[in-house]
């Protein structure tokens, strides 16, 4: 019910603001013709001639401001009232019934996985020939070194 009224309130504020500029416009309209009668046919009654649509408008802009103001206010009032009402459910939740809590778990640190560094190939020797068998067997140990070093 309340936020019915505030949003009303709100409404009937905007309602009137866009009221008062149709009015400020046929204000301004009225005028002109006061004025073209009064300076330019030199009709003296023109003088005296009310603009109505003039008070409206300044009618329509207190209202506006005045239901906004009151707008406010009333919003203002149903928050707090709701806060406070929050305030006491969360007062009772605690009171009947406990919060669960998490259970703990370890805790673990939030890294990549470490990158391996090279493993060298293992060699193995073969006892029959003494060579290895990551050379080939047309190589002699002390051939493949002096092939390695050797520039193409």
């Amino acid at each position: 019910m309340a936020v019915v009224l505030v949003m009303g309130l709100f409404q009937f504020g905007n309602c009137n603001t866009l009221f008062s500029f149709i009015s400020s416009q046929q204000g301004i309209k009225k005028q002109l013709e006061i004025n073209d009668r009064y300076y330019l046919k030199m009709d003296e009654s023109a003088l005296s001639e009310k603009n109505h649509f003039a008070r409206y408008t300044d009618w329509l802009a207190y209202a506006a401001g005045f239901t906004f103001f009151v707008a406010i206010v009333c919003s203002t009032i149903f928050v707090s009232i709701n806060l406070e009402r929050i305030a006491i459910m969360v007062d009772k939740k605690q009171a009947y019934a406990p919060t669960p809590t998490i259970q703990q778990t370890h805790k673990t640190e939030q890294k990549g996985a470490p990158v391996p560094g090279i493993q060298q190939v293992p060699q193995q020797t073969t006892q029959s020939t003494g060579f290895t068998a990551a050379t080939s067997k047309s190589e002699t140990p002390a051939s493949s070194n002096t092939n390695r070093n050797e520039k193409p």
